[in-house]
């Protein structure tokens, strides 16, 4: 009897970063615009956000621990450790950008510029504990993959903070466009400011604690006023 064989060619190294991107982020990107209303009343979409998380997560560590980055910021970005003292200061900097761009679409509307209001009502009766670890998974496999493993990914070929920087932020940013352009430019505008961190020897925990607690609140709040 003959054996068939299947040979499943190898991801080339430089092709492993875009592949995950692809295979990972694009779909789950594009999919948001049509999200159904009330998404976070649905425990279902707990779980499974969750689960995806960990698994992301898993994943992007082992990579990340299988070819370390060689550059100076990846031994304190890498470290399982969570200072309240970094988290305070990029939440606080997460806020200062979000105050910034609700004064800035306050003008837009004072111009008679034309705003679209948020494409999804994302609670309605918002479930709290699950909501709240909903936004610290999706938020740590967010700074894992953007500011850890792309980040680094980018430095270990050779490319420069700024550039390296920048274009993590346009991926980041361009996963916001279904909430509108002024809302991806705000997480492009975040995107930097985090990135900016890991320069600043701020570990990817305190990062993803600060973007899961940013989130959360801006859900929280979106649904007492929705309630109100």
């Amino acid at each position: 009897m003959n054996k068939i064989s299947i040979n499943i060619p190898l991801v080339p190294e430089k092709a492993e970063f875009p592949v995950i991107f692809l295979l990972i982020f694009l779909p789950s990107y594009l999919n948001q615009q049509s999200m159904p209303p009330g998404l976070f009343d649905y425990p279902i979409h707990h779980l499974t956000v969750i689960f995806q998380s960990l698994v992301i997560i898993t994943l992007l560590l082992y990579l990340m621990q299988k070819t370390p980055p060689l550059c100076e910021e990846s031994a304190t970005a890498l470290a399982g450790e969570l200072k309240i003292s970094h988290v305070l200061i990029a939440f606080a900097g997460i806020g200062v950008l979000f105050a910034m761009y609700t004064a800035g679409m306050a003008v837009l509307r004072t111009l008679g510029v034309r705003i679209d209001p948020p494409p999804l009502l994302i609670s309605r009766k918002i479930m709290l504990i699950p909501s709240f670890l909903t936004c610290m998974a999706a938020a740590t496999m967010e700074e894992f993959f953007f500011r850890g493993y792309a980040w680094f990914r980018i430095r270990r070929d050779g490319g420069s903070p700024v550039s390296g920087l920048i274009f993590i932020s346009i991926l980041f940013a361009g996963g916001h466009l279904y909430e509108g352009v002024p809302a991806a430019v705000f997480a492009f505008a975040s995107g930097l400011f985090l990135g900016t961190l890991i320069l600043k020897r701020f570990s990817l925990f305190s990062l993803s604690a600060a973007h899961g607690i940013f989130n959360f609140v801006m859900i929280l709040l979106s649904y007492l006023q929705q309630s109100a």
